[in-house]
């Protein structure tokens, strides 16, 4: 790769401390390493920035696979593998219960478990009241506490926090908005959400934001994301969410933050009304799958007037003859 470019997310580098010998890979234009590996026991480690992977966890968009992939595989390369023999899972080394959620972590960052915990325990009742329902039966069992500043997941029982993201404990909004974000994710089941899936999480949190406290930081956000959309798509009718291809992730995710603002203005409690709407409407005795179209007739529902025409002017593929859901009652 010696005198080759690569694409990157983001400008990050990274850092090796102790007295582990690594083998750069690649430095940025300053020298700075930005990848690197090493040795470990009969393995290798490798140490990179995030931003060279993509912006997807689950790695699926394409940013240098060219090299990238066969490199993995090479890291990989020489490791004995038993295929009578399953995999061995490794628990969190501390295992501590509040009420009915158990927290995992390691050891060491058993201290931050409580101070996330406090926070979790005033985010819950509040989205409760902003999503309009409890969460789905089973939901939200687990938190497990993940030892980076990256972001979280969500398995739908469990939820997984990046414990330092946002600058925490310094700084609470970040976690506010992630314990949104990634609640939101198991609230939505069973069906998870086909038009805003990512933008409706993310919003949430910053709905979260807003009413613990933290309104000027929420009000920041989201007027970044929505910013940062309008560099691809100024009146926001270009890209169709619908439709789900080489959309800019500015825009997957603040399109839909802006089409619930504007909605949010015209019925404050329109999120609770939705899922309300979508708990008692979008039944998996009646539905297979949940798609853009069914979507938006219980968002027309629950804002007591059809909103089809509207998404279509939005540039975003709905059909009102594609969904079962029934229109809202004429008023």
């Amino acid at each position: 790769m010696k005198g080759k470019a690569i694409k990157s997310y983001g400008g990050k580098t990274i850092s090796m401390a102790g007295a582990r010998t690594w083998d750069v890979l690649i430095q940025d234009a300053a020298g700075r390493p930005v990848m690197a590996r090493t040795k470990v026991g009969k393995g290798k480690l490798l140490l990179s920035t995030r931003g060279i992977s993509g912006r997807q966890p689950n790695a699926k968009d394409p940013i240098n696979a060219e090299w990238l992939s066969p490199l993995l595989a090479d890291l990989a390369g020489g490791k004995t593998v038993d295929p009578k023999r399953r995999p061995r899972h490794h628990r969190a080394e501390m295992i501590v219960k509040h009420g009915g959620l158990e927290i995992r972590c390691s050891e060491y960052m058993q201290p931050m478990a409580d101070e996330i915990f406090k926070i979790y325990r005033k985010c819950l009742p509040v989205q409760e009241r902003i999503l309009g329902v409890p969460p789905s039966k089973g939901m939200l069992a687990t938190l497990i506490l993940l030892p980076t500043g990256g972001g979280g997941f969500s398995s739908g029982r469990a939820i997984g926090l990046g414990t330092w993201w946002g600058g925490f404990p310094r700084k609470r909004y970040g976690m506010v908005e992630l314990i949104g974000h990634e609640a939101t994710h198991s609230w939505v089941h069973p069906f998870t959400e086909p038009l805003w899936n990512e933008g409706i999480a993310t919003y949430v949190g910053i709905q979260l934001g807003r009413e613990l406290g933290y309104k000027t930081e929420a009000e920041k956000t989201l007027a970044g994301w929505i910013k940062g959309a309008r560099r691809h798509d100024p009146d926001m009718k270009k890209y169709d969410l619908a439709a789900g291809k080489n959309i800019p992730h500015s825009v997957v995710m603040a399109k839909p933050m802006w089409i619930w603002e504007q909605l949010r203005k015209e019925t404050p409690d329109i999120l609770a009304r939705y899922f309300r709407a979508k708990r008692k409407l979008a039944d998996t005795k009646q539905l297979k799958r949940y798609t853009a179209h069914d979507s938006v007739a219980v968002l027309s529902i629950a804002a007591g007037r059809d909103l089809f025409k509207w998404f279509q002017s939005l540039g975003i593929s709905v059909d009102r003859s594609k969904t079962t859901i029934p229109a809202p009652a004429k008023k």
